[in-house]
């Protein structure tokens, strides 16, 4: 909508107010990169893992600057296929 609003009318906002349905990361970083500073509540889906970890169950290692998953393994461990 926005972009075709730039095209037919020349309008660029500086500026979005909306709703929690347009505040995940992707439509947030695509505001950004255009010039666009949003106002819009963060989505927050921590709850809606489908089964998956979240950011929150890994843990950070300072030493070795790499994360473990509650599973015991690496972010390494993973990209490489040990198991």
């Amino acid at each position: 909508m926005l972009e075709r609003t730039k095209e037919r009318l020349g309008l660029h906002p500086q500026r979005l107010a909306a709703d929690t349905a347009y505040g995940s990361g992707l439509m947030i970083g695509w505001l950004m990169q255009r010039g666009i500073e949003p106002h819009v509540p963060l989505l927050d889906r921590e709850r809606q893992t489908k089964g998956l970890f979240t950011r929150a169950d890994f843990q950070f290692d300072d030493q070795a600057n790499s994360f473990t998953c509650p599973g015991g393994k690496t972010a390494e461990e993973q990209r490489s296929g040990s198991r």
